[in-house]
Protein backbone atom coordinates (compact mmCIF):
# COMPACT_ATOMS: atom_id res chain seq x y z
CA UNK A 1 0.00 0.00 0.00
CA UNK A 2 1.39 3.38 -1.04
CA UNK A 3 0.60 6.35 1.20
CA UNK A 4 0.75 9.66 -0.65
CA UNK A 5 1.86 12.69 1.32
CA UNK A 6 0.58 16.22 0.73
CA UNK A 7 3.25 18.94 0.65
CA UNK A 8 2.84 22.69 1.07
CA UNK A 9 5.27 25.60 0.70
CA UNK A 10 4.44 28.85 2.52
CA UNK A 11 5.94 32.07 1.11
CA UNK A 12 6.36 35.52 2.60
CA UNK A 13 8.15 38.69 1.55
CA UNK A 14 10.22 41.33 3.32
CA UNK A 15 11.55 44.59 1.95
CA UNK A 16 12.61 47.98 3.26
CA UNK A 17 11.61 51.37 1.94
CA UNK A 18 14.10 54.00 0.81
CA UNK A 19 16.62 54.65 3.60
CA UNK A 20 19.88 56.52 3.08
CA UNK A 21 21.50 54.63 5.95
CA UNK A 22 20.52 51.10 4.88
CA UNK A 23 20.85 49.26 1.57
CA UNK A 24 17.46 48.37 0.09
CA UNK A 25 16.86 44.65 -0.23
CA UNK A 26 13.88 42.60 -1.43
CA UNK A 27 13.51 39.11 0.03
CA UNK A 28 11.19 36.16 -0.46
CA UNK A 29 11.36 33.19 1.93
CA UNK A 30 9.46 29.94 2.13
CA UNK A 31 9.08 26.87 4.33
CA UNK A 32 8.23 23.48 2.86
CA UNK A 33 6.70 20.60 4.80
CA UNK A 34 4.04 17.92 4.78
CA UNK A 35 0.53 18.83 5.77
CA UNK A 36 0.89 16.53 8.78
CA UNK A 37 3.91 18.53 9.88
CA UNK A 38 2.04 21.80 9.43
CA UNK A 39 -0.88 20.60 11.57
CA UNK A 40 1.50 19.85 14.46
CA UNK A 41 3.37 23.08 13.78
CA UNK A 42 0.25 25.23 14.04
CA UNK A 43 -0.78 23.59 17.31
CA UNK A 44 2.59 24.19 18.97
CA UNK A 45 2.92 27.69 17.53
CA UNK A 46 -0.44 28.64 19.01
CA UNK A 47 0.57 27.20 22.39
CA UNK A 48 3.68 29.38 22.51
CA UNK A 49 1.82 32.54 21.47
CA UNK A 50 -1.04 31.86 23.88
CA UNK A 51 1.36 31.38 26.77
CA UNK A 52 3.70 34.29 26.09
CA UNK A 53 1.76 36.87 24.08
CA UNK A 54 -1.99 36.41 24.52
CA UNK A 55 -2.40 37.96 28.03
CA UNK A 56 -0.85 41.29 27.00
CA UNK A 57 -2.47 41.05 23.58
CA UNK A 58 -5.92 40.97 25.15
CA UNK A 59 -5.08 44.02 27.26
CA UNK A 60 -4.09 45.97 24.18
CA UNK A 61 -6.46 44.66 21.49
CA UNK A 62 -9.26 42.91 23.34
CA UNK A 63 -10.69 39.52 22.36
CA UNK A 64 -11.71 40.34 18.78
CA UNK A 65 -8.23 40.45 17.23
CA UNK A 66 -6.61 36.99 16.96
CA UNK A 67 -3.07 36.83 18.28
CA UNK A 68 -0.36 36.39 15.64
CA UNK A 69 3.38 36.95 15.27
CA UNK A 70 5.02 39.53 13.03
CA UNK A 71 8.81 39.85 13.11
CA UNK A 72 9.06 43.60 12.48
CA UNK A 73 6.53 44.27 15.27
CA UNK A 74 8.57 42.05 17.57
CA UNK A 75 11.77 43.98 16.77
CA UNK A 76 10.15 47.39 17.27
CA UNK A 77 11.27 48.74 20.69
CA UNK A 78 8.08 50.82 20.89
CA UNK A 79 5.66 48.01 20.12
CA UNK A 80 2.71 47.79 22.52
CA UNK A 81 3.14 44.04 23.02
CA UNK A 82 6.89 43.47 23.02
CA UNK A 83 8.28 46.93 23.78
CA UNK A 84 8.80 46.29 27.49
CA UNK A 85 10.24 42.78 27.10
CA UNK A 86 13.83 42.28 28.22
CA UNK A 87 16.38 41.12 25.66
CA UNK A 88 16.69 37.85 27.55
CA UNK A 89 12.93 37.24 27.37
CA UNK A 90 12.90 38.05 23.66
CA UNK A 91 15.75 35.65 23.01
CA UNK A 92 14.07 32.79 24.88
CA UNK A 93 10.78 33.41 23.08
CA UNK A 94 12.37 33.44 19.63
CA UNK A 95 14.27 30.26 20.43
CA UNK A 96 10.95 28.55 21.14
CA UNK A 97 9.57 29.63 17.77
CA UNK A 98 12.77 28.64 15.99
CA UNK A 99 12.64 25.20 17.55
CA UNK A 100 9.08 24.63 16.35
CA UNK A 101 10.12 25.76 12.86
CA UNK A 102 13.06 23.36 12.89
CA UNK A 103 11.03 20.38 14.09
CA UNK A 104 8.11 20.76 11.69
CA UNK A 105 9.47 21.70 8.28
CA UNK A 106 11.40 19.71 5.69
CA UNK A 107 13.25 22.50 3.92
CA UNK A 108 13.50 26.32 3.95
CA UNK A 109 14.55 28.71 1.20
CA UNK A 110 15.15 32.44 0.85
CA UNK A 111 16.20 34.67 -2.03
CA UNK A 112 17.28 38.29 -1.56
CA UNK A 113 17.85 40.90 -4.25
CA UNK A 114 19.88 44.10 -3.61
CA UNK A 115 17.73 46.83 -5.13
CA UNK A 116 20.74 48.97 -6.07
CA UNK A 117 21.84 46.24 -8.50
CA UNK A 118 18.31 45.82 -9.84
CA UNK A 119 17.93 49.56 -10.41
CA UNK A 120 21.06 49.55 -12.59
CA UNK A 121 19.21 47.47 -15.17
CA UNK A 122 17.59 49.12 -18.16
CA UNK A 123 13.81 49.24 -18.35
CA UNK A 124 13.86 46.51 -20.98
CA UNK A 125 16.07 44.29 -18.82
CA UNK A 126 13.75 44.83 -15.85
CA UNK A 127 10.79 43.86 -18.00
CA UNK A 128 12.49 40.65 -19.12
CA UNK A 129 13.74 39.77 -15.64
CA UNK A 130 10.50 40.68 -13.88
CA UNK A 131 9.85 42.46 -10.61
CA UNK A 132 12.15 41.40 -7.71
CA UNK A 133 9.10 39.89 -5.96
CA UNK A 134 8.54 37.56 -8.90
CA UNK A 135 12.20 36.87 -9.64
CA UNK A 136 12.95 35.99 -5.99
CA UNK A 137 9.86 33.77 -5.84
CA UNK A 138 10.84 31.94 -9.01
CA UNK A 139 14.39 31.46 -7.74
CA UNK A 140 12.96 29.82 -4.62
CA UNK A 141 10.73 27.72 -6.87
CA UNK A 142 13.77 26.60 -8.85
CA UNK A 143 15.62 25.47 -5.73
CA UNK A 144 12.53 23.80 -4.30
CA UNK A 145 12.42 21.69 -7.46
CA UNK A 146 16.13 20.86 -7.23
CA UNK A 147 15.69 19.78 -3.62
CA UNK A 148 12.55 17.77 -4.43
CA UNK A 149 14.45 15.91 -7.15
CA UNK A 150 17.36 15.23 -4.78
CA UNK A 151 15.05 13.52 -2.26
CA UNK A 152 12.94 11.84 -4.96
CA UNK A 153 9.83 13.82 -4.04
CA UNK A 154 7.43 13.46 -6.98
CA UNK A 155 4.17 14.75 -5.52
CA UNK A 156 3.07 18.29 -6.46
CA UNK A 157 3.69 20.99 -3.87
CA UNK A 158 0.93 23.45 -2.98
CA UNK A 159 2.10 27.09 -2.93
CA UNK A 160 0.57 29.48 -0.40
CA UNK A 161 1.33 33.21 -0.34
CA UNK A 162 0.30 36.02 1.96
CA UNK A 163 -3.02 37.51 0.93
CA UNK A 164 -2.85 41.23 0.19
CA UNK A 165 0.87 41.44 -0.57
CA UNK A 166 1.74 44.31 -2.88
CA UNK A 167 2.73 42.28 -5.95
CA UNK A 168 0.32 39.36 -5.70
CA UNK A 169 -1.37 40.44 -8.93
CA UNK A 170 1.83 39.63 -10.82
CA UNK A 171 2.18 36.25 -9.12
CA UNK A 172 -1.45 35.32 -9.80
CA UNK A 173 -1.02 36.15 -13.47
CA UNK A 174 2.25 34.26 -13.88
CA UNK A 175 1.11 31.12 -12.11
CA UNK A 176 -2.20 31.23 -13.96
CA UNK A 177 -0.38 31.26 -17.30
CA UNK A 178 1.82 28.27 -16.48
CA UNK A 179 1.09 25.29 -18.69
CA UNK A 180 0.43 21.86 -17.24
CA UNK A 181 3.87 20.82 -18.49
CA UNK A 182 5.52 23.72 -16.66
CA UNK A 183 3.63 22.91 -13.47
CA UNK A 184 4.77 19.31 -13.72
CA UNK A 185 8.33 20.41 -14.42
CA UNK A 186 8.48 22.46 -11.22
CA UNK A 187 6.18 20.23 -9.13
CA UNK A 188 3.72 23.11 -8.63
CA UNK A 189 0.31 22.04 -7.38
CA UNK A 190 -2.35 24.53 -6.29
CA UNK A 191 -1.57 28.22 -5.72
CA UNK A 192 -3.50 30.00 -2.97
CA UNK A 193 -3.36 33.23 -0.97
CA UNK A 194 -4.12 33.35 2.76
CA UNK A 195 -4.27 35.89 5.57
CA UNK A 196 -0.96 35.76 7.44
CA UNK A 197 -2.65 36.67 10.70
CA UNK A 198 -4.66 33.47 10.49
CA UNK A 199 -1.95 31.25 8.97
CA UNK A 200 0.99 30.63 11.30
CA UNK A 201 3.23 28.90 8.69
CA UNK A 202 3.26 32.23 6.85
CA UNK A 203 4.44 33.82 10.10
CA UNK A 204 7.35 31.37 10.15
CA UNK A 205 8.25 32.32 6.58
CA UNK A 206 8.09 35.96 7.68
CA UNK A 207 10.77 35.32 10.31
CA UNK A 208 13.13 33.85 7.72
CA UNK A 209 12.42 36.62 5.19
CA UNK A 210 13.07 39.40 7.70
CA UNK A 211 16.17 37.84 9.23
CA UNK A 212 17.83 37.05 5.90
CA UNK A 213 17.00 40.52 4.55
CA UNK A 214 18.50 42.16 7.63
CA UNK A 215 21.62 40.03 7.25
CA UNK A 216 22.15 41.00 3.61
CA UNK A 217 21.59 44.66 4.52
CA UNK A 218 24.31 44.28 7.15
CA UNK A 219 26.73 42.66 4.70
CA UNK A 220 26.10 45.31 2.03
CA UNK A 221 26.59 48.21 4.44
CA UNK A 222 30.34 48.97 4.49
CA UNK A 223 29.97 51.18 7.57
CA UNK A 224 28.23 48.45 9.61
CA UNK A 225 30.77 46.72 11.85
CA UNK A 226 28.25 44.70 13.87
CA UNK A 227 28.36 40.92 13.82
CA UNK A 228 25.46 38.82 12.54
CA UNK A 229 22.40 38.86 14.79
CA UNK A 230 22.21 36.14 17.42
CA UNK A 231 18.65 35.43 16.33
CA UNK A 232 19.83 34.77 12.78
CA UNK A 233 22.55 32.40 13.98
CA UNK A 234 20.06 30.56 16.17
CA UNK A 235 17.53 30.39 13.33
CA UNK A 236 19.85 28.88 10.73
CA UNK A 237 19.95 25.10 10.46
CA UNK A 238 22.39 24.01 7.76
CA UNK A 239 20.47 20.84 6.93
CA UNK A 240 17.25 22.83 6.43
CA UNK A 241 18.22 26.20 5.03
CA UNK A 242 19.23 27.37 1.58
CA UNK A 243 19.58 31.15 1.46
CA UNK A 244 20.45 32.86 -1.82
CA UNK A 245 20.99 36.35 -3.13
CA UNK A 246 20.84 37.61 -6.71
CA UNK A 247 23.04 40.57 -7.62
CA UNK A 248 24.29 42.16 -10.84
CA UNK A 249 26.54 39.15 -11.54
CA UNK A 250 23.54 36.82 -11.48
CA UNK A 251 21.53 39.19 -13.69
CA UNK A 252 24.30 39.32 -16.30
CA UNK A 253 24.56 35.52 -16.35
CA UNK A 254 20.81 35.30 -16.83
CA UNK A 255 20.81 37.67 -19.80
CA UNK A 256 23.87 36.01 -21.35
CA UNK A 257 22.26 32.58 -21.11
CA UNK A 258 19.03 33.99 -22.54
CA UNK A 259 20.88 35.33 -25.58
CA UNK A 260 22.59 31.98 -26.10
CA UNK A 261 19.34 30.02 -25.77
CA UNK A 262 17.35 32.28 -28.09
CA UNK A 263 20.22 33.38 -30.36
CA UNK A 264 18.71 36.88 -30.61
CA UNK A 265 19.31 40.25 -28.97
CA UNK A 266 17.34 41.35 -25.93
CA UNK A 267 15.57 43.94 -28.09
CA UNK A 268 14.18 41.10 -30.18
CA UNK A 269 13.20 39.04 -27.12
CA UNK A 270 11.21 41.96 -25.78
CA UNK A 271 8.16 42.53 -27.94
CA UNK A 272 6.24 44.79 -25.57
CA UNK A 273 7.81 48.24 -25.15
CA UNK A 274 9.18 49.07 -21.72
CA UNK A 275 7.01 52.17 -21.63
CA UNK A 276 3.88 50.01 -21.79
CA UNK A 277 5.27 47.77 -19.06
CA UNK A 278 5.82 50.83 -16.88
CA UNK A 279 2.25 51.97 -17.48
CA UNK A 280 0.97 48.59 -16.32
CA UNK A 281 3.00 48.89 -13.14
CA UNK A 282 5.31 45.98 -13.91
CA UNK A 283 8.44 48.13 -13.54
Amino acid sequence: MVILMAYTAYFDESYNQSDKNKPRVYTIACCVGTDRQWIKFQKKWKEVLDRNVLPKWREVYGDNKPVFFHMTDFANPHNKIYGDWSEDKKERFLRELHKIMEQHSMKRFATSIPMADYEELTDKEKWILGHPHVQATFNCRKHIKEWADSVNLREPIAYIFEQGALHNKLLRKLFATMTDEQKDEFSVGSVKFKNKRECSPLQAADIIAVETRWELCRLLNASNTRAARKSLLNLEVHSLDEWYYMDKTHFRKFFDSLKIETNVDLDEILKEPAARAKKKGYL
